[in-house]
């Protein structure tokens, strides 16, 4: 994506603030450009599509990202570059060891997958591997097998509603729905009901948690309406019961862009949300994603806190509301304070730590008097006394959104691929990895 009539790039300094992290760039030094200063610089996407080997993934953003239980992350897919230039959609899957920093394909190749604009055309019946996409939902089980729905296969009006499973063990995959259509409409018996054939609609950039039984959880996301030249955004809430392998429709609504319903407190239909689940509390946790105010007046980037309570089936407003575009709120550096709040937040890169804390970095991004403005401050939410604070860094990686995070055994965060914004102002996609350390 080429940005146009833009003056100045500004990011906001760090170095100026207390600091209270620590953020390495683990990348191949010959990858940066030598210009930049090495406290905040940016990559240099030529390089970084030159240094892309068998050794590791392209560049790429909105790849699909989990965390097994030995802290290894996995990466499936994703919009990006391959080894030709060629820009699109990957089927790939990669793991990456925080132990030994290496990257492993597991399956799928280097190039992308080309599709063709055929909204009649469905996916291979016969399939054993999901074809190439972007912002699928994930989840992880208990036994460790990585979970995967819907996407977009990176056409406008290509959204997908079929479901797998990897199994680390076997290093297969296999079909847990056979959804061959494209941009596929919601099915369900009705509220609560658990049936075989429920499903969610074709959709991608939802949010997902995995709750304390290990059922899966999944809130909004995006889809197109092409006949009507739109986006759409969802709110409907969905369980997948692993015990039962059924769908079932929880609360919101089936159709997308629809109010939220005068009966029914739940958050605006939206996309790219931040959340995590609160194990102590049993309630599912969500942070601002971009779509629609409760009216369905507009839409844009939203700053509310949703808890969905697991048990008693209810949302709850934790803070905020639905005005949109709202700049952070810092009342007190390096600490928290109830009156502190990262404001807007889309796409965020996101982890929760050993205690238990919530860490959000990126997703922040816009433009006025044809300049950008992007803040790479990072926050911690601190999930028992329910405050925000603002982490100052020595400096922060250049990856704005959309990237792959992970915890490893020793506290260290490990920040993956992810899109950022060149010198010649053009979104560019990264496979540069960060490490970063709480101090």
């Amino acid at each position: 994506m080429e940005l146009k009539n833009i003056a100045i790039l500004i990011f906001i300094p760090y170095t100026l603030l207390a600091q209270k992290g620590k953020w390495e760039n683990y990348s191949d030094r010959q990858n940066l450009n030598k210009n930049q200063n090495k406290n905040d610089f940016l990559p240099n996407a030529n390089k970084i599509q030159t240094a892309a080997s068998i050794t590791n993934p392209t560049p790429r953003n909105a790849s699909i990202n989990w965390q097994d239980k030995q802290g290894n992350i996995y990466i499936f897919g994703g919009l990006g570059t391959d080894d030709n230039l060629n820009e699109g959609s990957f089927a790939d899957l990669w793991q990456f060891s925080s132990k030994d920093l290496v990257w492993k394909n597991l399956s799928g190749s280097r190039e992308i997958e080309k599709f063709n604009k055929d909204n009649n055309k469905k996916l291979n019946p016969t399939a054993t591997a999901p074809t190439a996409r972007q912002g699928a939902a994930t989840w992880a089980d208990k036994q460790g097998n990585l979970y995967l729905f819907g996407g977009n296969t990176g056409m406008l009006d290509e959204y997908l509603s079929d479901f797998w499973m990897f199994d680390l063990k076997k290093q297969t995959w296999s079909k847990l729905s056979n959804t061959q259509e494209f941009n596929k409409k919601s099915q369900s018996s009705g509220k609560n009901k658990n049936n075989t054939t429920n499903s969610p609609a074709a959709r991608a950039k939802a949010t997902t948690w995995v709750d304390n039984k290990g059922d899966f959880w999944l809130f909004g996301g995006t889809a197109h309406d092409y006949a009507q030249s739109r986006d759409v955004y969802f709110n409907d809430l969905w369980k997948y019961d692993t015990n039962k392998n059924n769908w079932v429709w929880v609360s919101g609504n089936l159709d997308g862009n629809t109010r939220v319903l005068k009966t029914e407190i739940s958050p605006s239909a939206r996309a790219s949300s931040a959340a995590w689940f609160d194990d102590i509390n049993n309630v599912l946790c969500l942070y601002g994603g971009f779509g629609l105010n409760a009216e369905v007046t507009a839409y844009g980037g939203l700053s509310d806190m949703w808890i969905f309570d697991v048990k008693k089936e209810k949302w709850t407003l934790k803070s905020g509301d639905d005005k949109l575009f709202q700049s952070a709120n810092i009342k007190s550096f390096a600490k928290e304070n109830s009156a502190n709040n990262p404001g807007y937040r889309f796409s965020s890169i996101t982890w929760k730590d050993k205690k238990g804390n919530f860490w959000l970095f990126g997703g922040q991004y816009g433009f006025k008097n044809d300049t950008l403005k992007s803040d790479r401050m990072l926050w911690k939410y601190n999930n028992k006394t329910s405050n925000w604070s603002a982490i100052f860094t020595n400096t922060a990686p250049p990856i704005m959104a959309s990237g792959a995070a992970m915890i490893d055994d020793l506290n260290n965060v490990w920040l993956l691929c992810g899109e950022f914004i060149d010198n010649s102002l053009n979104m560019k996609y990264s496979n540069t990895i960060w490490k970063f350390n709480e101090e």
